[in-house]
């Protein structure tokens, strides 16, 4: 397979410096072409009772997996890190990491909006 690019978000309200930073060890270990935007803080979308801010993050790599292989590897890393299957119900998400692109294919339109000035600064 040739080589394709990604776009990844990143994601915490709960030990948010520490959790990015393993994530970030995990991810460079992995995609070592790895590029981090800078972390911004935003408000919490979506959360009716927890009102912790956001640290986030969008971050690049190539890789020659396919799609489900680099999503099963994202999720393998989130566990790592300490997501717990309730994160999202308690609205405490320890890190989330998702795959907004893969291969010029927005996969989270809201994520790519959403984030769209940093992506283009990678």
């Amino acid at each position: 397979m040739e080589k394709v690019t990604c776009i990844i978000g990143l994601g915490s309200n709960i030990q948010a410096e520490q959790n990015l930073q393993k994530a970030h060890a995990l991810l460079i270990r992995a995609y070592p072409s790895i590029t981090f935007s800078d972390v911004i803080q935003t408000a919490p979308i979506g959360m009716k009772h927890n009102q912790a801010p956001f640290l986030n993050q969008v971050a690049q790599f190539d890789t020659e997996q396919d799609i489900d292989e680099v999503k099963t590897s994202l999720k393998i890393m989130e566990r790592f890190c300490g997501r717990l299957p309730d994160d999202k119900e308690n609205e405490t998400i320890h890190i989330d990491i998702d795959l907004i692109v893969y291969n010029d294919t927005i996969l989270k339109p809201i994520d790519f909006a959403r984030h769209a000035d940093i992506i283009n600064k990678l």
